[in-house]
C-alpha cells in the first residue's frame, strides 16, 4: 500500500521538496515539519510537533472539542498538548474506520516505547462531555 492511497496525505512530502528545490530552503527541522505535518512520524522534533498540532487545530476544523483547544492555546507542555492531539486524531480516524498510515503507526509505536499512554478513547469522552454541557464553557 502506498502514499497515495492516503489522498492528500502526500502534499506535505511533496510540499517540503518544493520548498528545498525550488525555494532553496535546506534547515532539516522546516523541511521535516512540512513533510510530516498530515501523518507525523516516529521521530518527530519540537517544531514538526508545533506544526502537527496547528494543522489539527486550524480554525476550519470546527469539530475540534474546545476543552482540547483550550489546552492547546493554555498549554505549556508540547509533549502532552502533541499526545492529546494525536489521540484525538488517532481516535477520529479510527471512529470513521479509517486506516491509519504506516507513520501514523509508527509514531505510536515510538511512543509507546518511550511509555507514553495514548489513550483512544479520550477524544470520545471530551465529545460526549461537550454535548451534554453543550452551550456552556467547558474547563
Amino acid at each position: 500500500m502506498g502514499q497515495w492511497e492516503y489522498g492528500g496525505a502526500c502534499k506535505g512530502r511533496v510540499h517540503a521538496v518544493l520548498l528545498k528545490e525550488y525555494f532553496g530552503v535546506h534547515n532539516e527541522e522546516v523541511l521535516e515539519a512540512v513533510a510530516v505535518h498530515t501523518w507525523g512520524s516516529g521521530n518527530m522534533g519540537e517544531l514538526a510537533k508545533v506544526v502537527y498540532i496547528a494543522d489539527k487545530m486550524e480554525v476550519s476544523r470546527e469539530k475540534v472539542e474546545p476543552a482540547l483547544r483550550k489546552l492547546v492555546f493554555a498549554g505549556d507542555d508540547l509533549d502532552e498538548i502533541f499526545v492529546r492531539v494525536l489521540e484525538r486524531t488517532v481516535s477520529s480516524l479510527r471512529s470513521k474506520k479509517l486506516k491509519l498510515s504506516e507513520e501514523t503507526l509508527g509514531l505510536l509505536d515510538n511512543l509507546k516505547i518511550q511509555n507514553v499512554k495514548i489513550d483512544e478513547t479520550k477524544a470520545h469522552d471530551a465529545k460526549a462531555h461537550h454535548r451534554k454541557h453543550k452551550g456552556k464553557e467547558v474547563s
